[in-house]
């Protein structure tokens, strides 16, 4: 195994300081619409993603464990969320804390887990199941190392072998392989780093290792570009040397990737990738539709004298979008989702032009203009953005309000 040096790992942690405020000026030529609907999900804190597994019932989970939302009026629906237990999950931490014979599963009367350090970042919904990543030890007293595949009643399917030796941030799926990203060193005991690609059963591909030769490594997020691509998100060192530590945050970004493209051989395709070099700091979200690219976080960085901040566009070929452009934002997109002909964004950010909201807006798909949602705000950080059934699900910690009406850490709303 190749010798890695391990000062630069710490270093690179703390790259990701310089928030995304550029020049631009504002759009004059602002839309606007409303939101209608809004409907209290669940109020479990630091929500990191949500997904639906049918019939009106959402999933949750982040800091807290997971959580159970039924928006249904079916009573049928309603008895089929309590079929769902939902399960316990404890980190190594709590793991080590426990007596001999003490019970590791938790829960309370609202259906929710209580673990306090145990986090769980990333869940895929499927046709028998759910498969959850995160940060975790156990799964109802269980040893499952931070990806664990339930069945539809909360139970653990033990048809699905996995223990990931690290962090998982992101699981995506195309017709025949699962992509399952982190912070990884092992898969089932197998090196493995950062992304590992198996089949549908959890079988590792033990020929797919993009980053084994990369001094760091770190996904935040996947998106499948087309059959025989994959776009990843997150940081990215191949090499460095000792004087390299002693480097500012700044010249240590040169050295840094942020978006790279995988093939199916499970090659980096340079010449793709060199298309996204102009992103540094800290990308944190993908999205690919039908036309463009979208890759949003904490950067900016200019293009013929224009300053382009925090979210931008780019072709399928990976072509710059030098139209689409938003507005001066200081802070970092977390999530996004492009929903109809709008991009919806999320994080912990403000806004020039808007004194009203924190962390959450909605612009233009094609050209990155402002549309201005005139009976909503919010003062929160957003971690998770989903649609279901037309409607958007926003999570995170913080409050958001509707027509003056107040709602905690997660809603769903209509566009209108």
């Amino acid at each position: 195994m190749k010798k890695k040096n391990i000062f630069l790992p710490l270093l690179i942690v703390g790259i990701g300081v310089f928030t995304g405020c550029n020049s631009n000026e504002t759009n004059m030529d602002v839309e606007n619409i409303f939101v209608s609907d809004g409907k209290q999900l669940a109020q479990q804190k630091n929500v990191y993603s949500s997904t639906s597994i049918g019939n009106g019932n959402i999933l949750f989970a982040g800091d807290n464990g997971m959580s159970i939302i039924n928006t249904s009026t079916s009573i049928d629906s309603q008895k089929q969320s309590m079929v769902f237990k939902i399960p316990s999950f404890e980190s190594d931490e709590e793991v080590f804390k426990k007596t001999e014979g003490k019970e590791f599963y938790k829960s309370n009367d609202e259906n929710s887990t209580t673990v306090d350090k145990s986090r769980i970042y990333s869940m895929l919904n499927l046709n028998d199941g759910v498969i959850i990543g995160g940060a975790f030890a156990t799964v109802n007293g269980v040893e499952k190392h931070n990806l664990v595949k339930l069945n539809y009643d909360g139970s653990i399917n033990k048809d699905f072998e996995s223990n990931v030796g690290g962090v998982v941030y992101k699981i995506v799926k195309d017709n025949k392989n699962f992509y399952i990203s982190g912070v990884i060193g092992s898969y089932n005991e197998k090196e493995a780093y950062s992304i590992v690609r198996t089949d549908l059963n959890g079988k590792l591909d033990e020929s797919f290792m993009p980053f084994k030769d990369y001094l760091f490594s770190k996904i935040n997020d996947i998106a499948l570009l087309d059959s025989e691509h994959i776009l990843v998100a997150g940081t990215f060192v191949k090499d460095a040397t000792e004087d390299d530590a002693n480097q500012t945050e700044e010249e240590m970004l040169k050295l840094t990737t942020t978006v790279l493209v995988i093939n199916s051989d499970g090659q980096i395709d340079k010449k793709m990738s060199d298309k996204f070099t102009n992103i540094k700091n800290e990308v944190f979200s993908l999205a690919v539709d039908d036309e463009k690219v979208y890759i949003a976080g904490d950067f900016r960085f200019t293009v013929d004298g224009v300053d382009y901040n925090n979210l931008v566009a780019y072709s399928l070929d990976g072509e710059f979008d030098k139209d689409f452009k938003i507005e001066k934002l200081h802070g970092m997109i977390f999530d996004m989702e492009v929903f109809d002909d709008k991009i919806v964004f999320g994080g912990d950010f403000l806004i020039d032009s808007d004194d009203t909201t924190r962390s959450f807006y909605v612009v233009n798909k094609d050209d990155g203009r402002t549309i201005k949602v005139d009976n909503f705000s919010a003062d929160a950080d957003i971690y998770s953005i989903d649609v279901y059934n037309g409607n958007l699900i926003l999570s995170g910690d913080g409050e958001f309000k509707v027509d003056g009406e107040s709602f905690n850490n997660s809603l769903m709303i209509n566009l209108d």
